[in-house]
């Protein structure tokens, strides 16, 4: 690794993974669970309040906490 950093300015080539894959496939299965909700955030650009929550099955936001429905009234399910 030090070669490749230093010598051959590798900087990619130079890192190394500290865990080993199997691993880290072990330990997504036995402990990584699904998100609550998925989606994007709709949000007012001008005041930064939230909108809504749009759930999407692409969407980017994911969400491993229940949206509290009763806190603001604007939140859709």
């Amino acid at each position: 690794m030090e070669i490749a950093q230093e010598l051959d300015i590798d900087y990619l080539g130079s890192d190394y993974q500290f865990f080993d894959a199997k691993t880290l496939d072990r330990i997504e299965k036995e402990y990584v669970r699904e998100p609550y909700r998925r989606g994007e955030l709709d949000y007012n650009v001008q005041t930064l309040e939230m909108c809504s929550f749009i759930d999407r099955v692409d969407g980017q936001l994911l969400l491993w906490t229940n949206i509290d429905m009763q806190e603001s009234s604007t939140v859709r399910p």
